[in-house]
């Protein structure tokens, strides 16, 4: 278990996870039995066919793009749309 102190069904989201570190991150916390979910997230949105990854595309020079980020995606529960 790579997140121990953390309870089970937590929820993670990894920034740069197409990257050499990031991809791996996402590799052990998608084997990871605690976490239940995995937003993962890149410039390109190119992410590694794993389970339990939600892939999502971020650019922090494209504003639009961390806002469409921070919105609710189908079939998710639990986050609300920020307001505008």
């Amino acid at each position: 278990t790579l997140l121990n102190s953390f309870p089970s069904d937590t929820s993670v989201a990894v920034i740069g996870a197409s990257g050499g570190i990031g991809a791996a991150a996402v590799r052990l916390l998608s084997a990871d039995e605690r976490v239940a979910r995995i937003h993962a997230f890149s410039r390109s949105g190119a992410i590694e066919d794993l389970p339990k990854v939600t892939p999502g595309r971020v650019d922090f020079d494209d504003e639009a793009s961390i806002e469409d980020a921070a919105l609710p995606h189908p079939g998710e529960s639990g986050r609300e749309a920020p307001r505008r």
